[in-house]
Order: C-alpha cells, then structure tokens, then sequence
C-alpha cells in the first residue's frame, strides 16, 4: 500500500499536464501512487497522460467538473495521505517528503500546506511566494479562512481519514470547490503551514477575469450557505464576522456582474448584501447604482434620495439620479441632477459623463446648439471619450433624433 496517493485531475491541459506528472515522479520521496482523472478533455491531454500509463492509474470519465473528477479519483486512493496536484501546476523535488514528514511527526494536524510561487504559462516567475508568512496560519484556523482564500489545493496533504468526517468535494460548486472543503475541514482538524518554494502555480492567469472570479464568488456563497445550515453552532460564534464575509462576496458578485454588463443579476446581488447591512453607506450606493442600470429606477431613486440627505455634494449619486430621470423621459430633472453633479466634480471620472448626459437632455428638449457646447466641453475632459465625441458630430450635423445618441451610464472610474 503506497503511503500517498497523489490525485492530478485534468480537463484540456495538453500544454502542461506532462509536466506535473513528470514532476511527481521527480519527487525525492517514493512512496507514492499518482492517479490521474481525465475528465473529458477534448483536446490531447490522453496522449500526453498515456507517455506515462506505466507509472501511474488512469481513470476517464465524462466532464463532470474538478469536484466530481477528485472525487472519483478518491474512491481508489489506497495512501493514507492524499495530495493534490492540479494538472496545470508543478511541484519542486522535496515537496511530498517534506509534508508527509510533518504529518508523521504530527498526529494530532490533519493537513499541511505550502507557499506557492506564481508562474505564468511559459514558465516565467511571476511573483515569489504568495503568501510569505503574512497570509499563513497554523491551529485551528476557521475565522481566518472565512475571510480569505490562502490555501492552494496543489500546495495540500490530508490525512485520508478526513474525509470520513467531513465528506468529499461538493460536486455542485463550479469553482471553488476546493474552498469549500478546506472551510469543513477547518471546523474539525487543525491545519498547519509550511513556508518554502514547493509548488509552482498558473492559475492566477484567470482570475481577473469577471466570469471567473462570479464563478469563484458563488462557490463560496454556496459554502457559507451550508455552513449554516450544517454547522450553525459553530458558524454563531463568529457572530457578525461570518456575515460580513457573505456581504462582501455579494457585493464582489455584484460589481463583476456590472463589469460584464450584467445589470439585473448585478442588482439581486447587491440588494443582497444591502438587506444583510442595511445601514452601510457603501452598499447603499452600490446598490443604487446597480438598480439604476438595470432599470429599477423607482428603488434606486429612493435608495439616491436616502444617500443625498447624509451628502448632499456626492457627485456620482447625482450623476445617477440623473441617469434615472433620463430613462423616465423626465428632461428637468435629469438636467438639473447632472448639472449638480457637475457642480460638484467630486470624481473625475463622473465629470465627462455628466457633461455628455446634460447635452443629452438639451437634444431631448430641442436646444441642439446648447447641446454642441456641452459635449464640446466633454471631449476637452476626456479627449477619447468615443460616446461625447459621436455625439458631438451628429448635433454638428444638427441631428434632433435622440435615440441616435449616445447616453453613457457606466462611467469610467470606480462606481463604488
């Protein structure tokens, strides 16, 4: 019976897959058995696994997912401890050796993880150890975990026997899976960090990426959910600090949602998180914001006008009273609101926008030469503002059809 068993799930990986296998193999310490899961890939990732069919297990399956795929590797593992490697990540020489060291000395830790060091696809350093020793915890760290992502599944060891007690992946989570278990696994058995370059990791290429990261944000909606639901006792000792962590991931699926244009599933997630902190002064115009670009014009000028009574000279909020009046065909008030927000000029990135919205109203009313003046003023703020400078050669053209114009509502500065 190996000692470790070593699981590699791989979807679509042909440009690295043999690379982490090979260094598995490279390892120093031998007691292992690698498993590889393929879960449907559709390029050449089983030519390159099959290089090595001698040396390790090999299992397909259809695309179930990373969760499904790790598990099903699970049900075979015969080590008493279990590592992960994700297929598109590497590992230095001493990796297993040193942690399944730690283990061995350390019965009562059911879980070890390194630093990793980011790379990216061909190899280049990227940044050198992610965490150093700010982001690492040892004990029993349940209340830190809550609040960040620092453990990496390819940097991980387990003791087998813990899943008997928290149960595997959740095959239900896209992405984030990982997450989810660690946050189980942290109720129960004490985790424990050791610093040092092991682990060379790609994934960072993705997550600035809006899908990824709503993805990875709903992962962990999902996992919080359960915990209270599963762990209610222990999920009511962090009080208000478990809340506020589902608040912020709410917030951040709403502010991804916007950046992909996403304006309705935006504004559920942000009411979301409002309704958990009602009195949050951020969220409220956060919230606004998103109800105003997704249409719910008479809740988000509600939330506007609350805002405007603590202050009255935000300019964005301004900005975006406007922008609902405009949609309501309410010419005035959408003057007058832009040209407080202008008055204002808070936020840079508020101030070209409003002057290109206020020619708008001037288009609606008929006053075209007012209009060229206002937009004229918008490309001096901003010379490549594309929307002020198409609209500006349509009134110079004296083009009295506003639904040819272009009306900006997303800025281009932070909406927060």
């Amino acid at each position: 019976m190996p000692k470790i068993s070593v699981i590699i799930p791989v979807y679509n990986n042909e440009p690295y897959v043999a690379k982490a296998i090979e260094s598995v193999l490279a390892q120093s310490y031998t007691d292992y058995e690698i498993i590889v899961l393929n879960d449907g890939s559709t390029d050449n990732s089983e030519r390159e696994i099959l290089k090595y069919h001698s040396q390790l297990i090999y299992i397909k399956q259809r695309n179930k997912g990373r969760g499904a795929a790790r598990n099903a590797a699970l049900k075979v593992a015969r080590g008493e401890y279990i590592a992960f490697l994700d297929s598109d990540d590497f590992w230095t020489k001493d990796k297993l050796a040193v942690q399944a060291d730690y283990l061995d000395k350390h019965p009562d830790v059911g879980i070890v993880y390194t630093d990793v060091s980011c790379i990216d696809a061909q190899d280049n350093l990227v940044f050198f150890n992610r965490l150093g020793n700010q982001l690492a915890y040892s004990g029993f760290i349940f209340p830190q975990m809550l609040k960040s992502i620092f453990v990496m599944t390819s940097g991980v060891m387990m003791r087998a026997s813990c899943f008997e007690k928290v149960g595997y992946f959740d095959p239900k989570i896209l992405r984030g899976q990982d997450y989810d278990l660690w946050l189980r696994l942290a109720i129960f058995y004490k985790f424990a960090f050791i610093n040092g370059e092991y682990v060379l990791y790609r994934g960072i290429r993705n997550w600035k990426k809006p899908e990824v990261r709503i993805a990875s944000f709903k992962g962990r909606i999902r996992a919080y959910q359960k915990l209270l639901k599963q762990y209610p006792d222990r999920t009511k000792k962090l009080g208000r600090d478990f809340y506020l962590n589902m608040i912020r991931i709410y917030q951040e699926l709403g502010l991804a949602h916007i950046q992909l244009d996403e304006y309705q599933q935006a504004s559920v997630y942000c009411q979301k998180a409002l309704k958990l902190l009602p009195e949050s002064q951020k969220l409220q115009r956060i919230s606004a914001i998103s109800c105003c670009l997704a249409g719910k014009l008479t809740k988000a000028q509600s939330l506007i006008r609350k805002i405007l009574r603590t202050d009255p000279f935000l300019d964005k909020m301004h900005f975006y009273l406007g922008c609902c009046y405009f949609k309501k065909g309410d010419w005035q008030r959408a003057c007058s609101s832009f040209q407080t927000a202008i008055r204002c000029k808070r936020n840079e990135s508020y101030f070209p926008a409003a002057l290109n919205n206020l020619a708008l109203t001037y288009i609606a009313t008929g006053e075209i030469t007012e209009a060229l003046f206002w937009f004229r003023n918008a490309l001096n703020q901003k010379s490549d503002y594309q929307e002020a400078a198409i609209n500006c050669q349509l009134a110079q053209q004296k083009e009295r059809d506003l639904n040819r114009y272009q009306f900006t509502q997303k800025t281009f500065g932070d909406i927060i």
